[in-house]
């Protein structure tokens, strides 16, 4: 009972971090796409896309690999000390081949080269997001910590966003901010990590035990990153930075939904790897149907209000110049039911059970679909076509995990009718958004009517 308690105070920690996410985007991000213009918008979100490439590299797969091996050692000291300066050091090597990489490539591409102080400024982030070593905090389960510090910078960062950045010509000072932001947050995190273990260098790492399954986390990692960044960096080099600051907004807001309906998820692994360790099958199946049928209660209502209010979520977040935005939006909200049923099946079944390769195969099969379409059909659609080749790649995702996740947890009683009477119960979440639209109101006031009439509507008929 003790468990399941820590399991719900860590969903509520982490509910609240994501929160202020959610929120930050939501008063940052409309000042920042009418105050930079819709070109420089484009120009940052091309440059940290490309950034995101390199901070990949610098990651591997070993924040997933840690919280997993690191959950079964957290009463052993001595044995979680080695293992953690083991995962540090391979981090560091990876991280330096990373700068080493994306210098290469700002020299070697003129596009890059081009935009090569923004790309710069973002690139800080890599070098604290390894040392941050924010895989230790979540494998103690340290979502307190986690959630205040990170609310803190965000607070910080906000003062200098509105401080820094008036105009225009203020793209590299936004650019700092945004780095500062992470790059703080994690300085914080190195220096606080003794309290766990202590953190060092080490040589004789045993790369052959260690690099193989972080290379295959690693491999589903890459495959996920281009299937959602390819879209940005593709629009940036067949259609310029104009379509990708439009597309910047849909996919913004795409995120932050995906950000806030995840955060059960992120806090529930180390649980279901703990369970699936230790071999408690019964504790494991009751905490993935719990987590499970939160998450789906909540996804299908929050993607029909997407859907049926598109155009007020793209107001609310920039102005009307970005309103060709809300096309995309809508066909970024079955990709949001894909996305969120593969990653349950992804991150709370099949890599609790070591069964990466099955995530690395469907991420694979995604990616290659991703791009074949984003190849094919940006040059005709532009950003709608973005959005569409991320509903394939996530359908594909969640049919090829789901089917085998169901295979080693046994559980699938709300895939069933539960599921199709969440389904159902969008009809008069969708009718009720209708009628506040109908009103003839401004963005905000008509999603704040829509938002209440739609959760009576939705419990209703629950």
């Amino acid at each position: 009972m003790a468990k399941q308690a820590s399991l719900g105070r860590n969903v509520a920690l982490n509910g609240i971090r994501t929160l202020f996410n959610l929120l930050f985007p939501l008063v940052t991000f409309p000042y920042v796409s009418r105050t930079l213009s819709v070109d420089n918008v484009g120009i940052y979100g091309f440059s940290d896309s490309i950034v995101s490439y390199f901070m990949m590299a610098a990651a591997l797969g070993i924040y997933t690999y840690a919280v997993r091996e690191g959950a079964k050692l957290r009463e052993d000291r001595g044995r979680l000390e080695r293992f953690a300066s083991e995962v540090f050091t391979i981090n560091m090597v990876s991280m330096l081949l990373s700068y080493a990489l994306m210098a290469l490539f700002l020299l070697a591409v003129p596009q890059l080269n081009r935009h090569a102080a923004v790309i710069g400024i973002l690139g800080i982030q890599i070098f604290f997001s390894v040392i941050g070593t924010e895989w230790l905090y979540a494998m103690f389960e340290e979502f307190a910590f986690i959630t205040l510090r990170s609310i803190a910078f965000q607070l910080l960062s906000l003062v200098l966003l509105f401080l820094l950045v008036k105009g225009p010509d203020d793209l590299l000072a936004y650019a700092g901010i945004a780095a500062f932001a992470g790059a703080g947050s994690n300085m914080v995190n190195f220096f606080c990590a003794r309290r766990f273990c202590r953190i060092r260098l080490v040589r004789g790492v045993p790369w052959r035990r260690h690099l193989p399954p972080i290379l295959v986390i690693f491999s589903t990692t890459v495959a996920i990153s281009i299937y959602t960044c390819s879209d940005t960096t593709m629009l940036g080099f067949l259609c310029g930075e104009h379509e990708v600051g439009i597309y910047a907004v849909s996919s913004k807001i795409y995120a932050l939904a995906k950000m806030l309906l995840s955060s059960v998820l992120i806090v529930a692994v180390p649980k279901l790897s703990l369970f699936l360790g230790e071999g408690r099958m019964e504790e494991y199946r009751g905490t993935l149907t719990h987590v499970s049928a939160l998450v789906s209660l909540l996804l299908f209502p929050a993607a029909t209000m997407l859907f049926t209010l598109s155009e007020e979520f793209v107001l609310l977040l920039s102005d009307a110049s970005y309103l060709e935005a809300a096309s995309a939006l809508r066909l970024f909200c079955p990709a949001l039911l894909f996305c969120l049923i593969g990653w349950i099946a992804n991150d709370c079944v099949l890599i609790p059970a070591r069964l990466e390769r099955v995530v690395l195969f469907s991420t694979i099969v995604s990616a290659s679909l991703n791009i074949a379409l984003n190849f094919v059909l940006i040059p005709l659609w532009k950003a709608d076509a973005a959005a569409f080749s991320t509903i394939a790649a996530e359908a594909s995702v969640m049919f090829i995990s789901v089917r085998r996740g169901l295979r080693v947890a046994r559980v699938g009683s709300w895939l069933g009718r539960d599921m199709l009477l969440m389904a159902a119960g969008c009809v008069p979440v969708a009718l009720a958004c209708r009628w506040a639209h109908g009103w003839g109101l401004g963005c905000g006031a008509t999603l704040a009517a829509a938002l209440p009439l739609s959760f009576l509507g939705y419990a209703a008929f629950l």
